[in-house]
């Protein structure tokens, strides 16, 4: 917490922060939480401190599979988001294999 609060104190341009609120009591917490909230630099957190996301964060970058996805809001917008994802991914992927069933059978008629 000392060096979260030693770079608000100089107004540095930049703040990253890897798991910012472990160890920290809840009083603590709370004034990292309400402080970076209205912090006017750049913060970039690496956190597992959901509600502490939901409060700080407006920006998402997930790296999965060696891509980097950027997803507007907090860390519950970006669940929903990623939800969202995939059940269209699971729509066109159901759609994908109904066509390819359909052009097989038609295919099948055809041949016979």
């Amino acid at each position: 917490m000392l060096k979260i609060a030693k770079a608000l104190a100089e107004n540095s341009d930049a703040i990253f922060a890897d798991e910012p609120t472990c160890n920290l009591d809840n009083g603590s917490i709370e004034y990292i939480t309400n402080t970076l909230k209205y912090y006017s630099g750049s913060v970039v957190v690496i956190s597992h401190d959901r509600y502490f996301l939901d409060e700080i964060v407006n920006k998402i970058w997930e790296i999965e599979n060696g891509k980097i996805t950027e997803y507007w809001g907090n860390y519950t917008q970006y669940l929903e988001q990623k939800e969202q994802e995939n059940r269209t991914h699971i729509r066109k992927y159901e759609q994908y294999v109904n066509e390819k069933q359909r052009l097989e059978k038609i295919v099948d008629e055809k041949l016979r």
